[in-house]
């Protein structure tokens, strides 16, 4: 999965969870209150749009996934969350828990089958809602306004 995303042609900078949590809290050490993501990486369009990558492998209670939004939510650093869940009722829990917090970041979900079958380009990301968008497909780039 890792080489999927980190291969993507407008991937740039690609950091695992070690790496970003300890150039963030380098930096930010005083103040830290986020969350670190399993992975950030940048996606180079007009402009650098910052993504956290979150891989959720087994199933929690909604108040775990409740805290993982807000802590991320804290992380003003981040343009949008994907979210790479092991199955569909992970992935359903997860969005419930974002409709629940009523996130302010671009959260979004897919199953790692879907990941791997259509890779980065072609995989259907879901919203907290269940809208299905191609986000990082040619052209499709659905990120925040430059």
């Amino acid at each position: 999965m890792r080489l999927a995303i980190e291969k993507h042609p407008n991937v740039v900078d690609f950091q695992s969870e070690k790496v970003t949590r300890h150039n963030y809290w380098e930096r930010h050490h005083e103040t830290f209150r986020g969350k670190s993501c399993d992975a950030e990486f940048y996606v180079q369009r007009a402009k650098k749009y910052k993504v956290g990558l979150e891989v959720q492998i087994s199933r929690k209670a909604i108040e775990t996934y409740q805290s993982y939004i807000r802590k991320l939510e804290q992380r003003s650093d981040l343009d949008l969350i994907l979210w790479v869940c092991a199955d569909k009722n992970i992935m359903k829990g997860l969005q419930l828990a974002a409709r629940k917090e009523n996130s302010l970041h671009g959260h979004w979900f897919t199953t790692t089958e879907e990941l791997k079958e259509k890779g980065l380009e072609g995989a259907n990301w879901q919203s907290r809602n269940g809208e299905n968008k191609a986000l990082i497909g040619p052209g499709q780039y659905h990120l925040p306004a430059a």
